[in-house]
C-alpha cells in the first residue's frame, strides 16, 4: 500500500507499450509524460533509490484524480541501471533501440530521395500498412507508392518534415498530403491538438506564395 492507500502494482508497463510497432517517445533526448488512465499502473524515478519504483496511481483524497505526472526513463538511463532492470523492461529497451535504428536507415532525409512525378497539381495519400500496430508509412500518388519508412506512433511531427521535403522535391506542383483513415491511429495517437495541427498544416501546404501574401495582407 503507499500512501493514499493504493495497493502497489506488480505487473510491468514498459513492455506493454513496446508492443506497439515504433511508439513515439523513449528517446535519449525525450521524456514523455506517462498518460494513465485510473486503474492504469505507472513507473516513477526514485531519486533517493536512483531507479525506478512501480505502483498505482496516486489520488488525491477527495476527488480521486491522478495527482502528478510521471516520466519515462530514458534509454541512457535504463543502461546506466541496466542490473536493475527487469528482463520485460530489457526488451522493450532492446526493441525500441532496434527500431530507432531501422528507422535512421530508411527514413526521408533529402528530397533528392524522391522519385520524380510528372504533371501539375499533385496529391499524395499519407497511408499505413497496418493501421493498429503501424508498420511502414507509406506515401502514394495513386496505386505508385513513392516512398516508405517505419510508421511512428503520433507521428504527426513526422508528417510535417516529411511533407516539407515533398514541397521541396515538388514544388508548388504539390497541393496536399492526405491522412488515410488507415494511418490516423497511428499519425494522430494520444495527441488531442493533432488533428488540427495537421489540418492548418495541410492549409498552408496548397497555397501559392501569392496566395499567402495576399493572405496574410487581409489578415492585417
Amino acid at each position: 500500500m503507499n500512501a493514499c492507500g493504493v495497493a502497489v502494482a506488480a505487473q510491468p508497463i514498459l513492455p506493454a507499450i513496446a508492443a506497439k510497432s515504433g511508439p513515439r517517445g523513449i528517446t535519449n533526448k525525450q521524456r514523455p509524460p506517462l498518460r494513465f488512465s485510473h486503474n492504469s499502473p505507472m513507473t516513477r524515478f526514485s531519486a533517493s533509490s536512483g531507479w525506478l519504483q512501480r505502483s498505482a496511481p496516486l489520488y488525491s483524497t477527495t476527488r480521486m484524480r491522478p495527482s502528478s505526472l510521471l516520466m519515462f526513463p530514458t534509454l541512457d538511463e535504463s543502461h546506466a541501471n541496466w542490473d536493475k532492470v527487469s528482463p520485460g523492461d530489457k526488451a522493450f529497451v532492446r526493441a525500441r533501440e532496434a527500431f530507432l535504428q531501422n528507422l535512421e536507415v530508411r527514413m526521408l532525409k533529402t528530397p533528392e530521395q524522391l522519385p520524380d512525378i510528372d504533371g501539375h497539381d499533385i496529391v499524395l495519400l499519407w497511408d499505413a500498412e497496418d493501421y493498429q500496430r503501424g508498420g511502414d508509412t507509406l506515401i502514394r500518388h495513386g496505386s505508385e507508392v513513392i516512398w516508405r519508412e517505419p510508421a511512428q506512433y503520433e507521428g504527426y511531427e513526422r508528417f510535417i518534415e516529411v511533407a516539407n521535403l515533398l514541397k521541396q522535391k515538388y514544388g508548388d506542383r504539390l497541393q496536399d498530403l492526405v491522412p488515410s483513415r488507415n494511418s490516423e491511429l497511428y499519425l494522430y495517437g494520444d495527441a488531442l491538438g493533432s488533428p488540427s495541427r495537421i489540418s492548418k498544416f495541410r492549409e498552408e501546404l496548397g497555397l501559392y506564395p501569392n496566395q499567402k501574401a495576399m493572405r496574410d495582407q487581409f489578415k492585417r
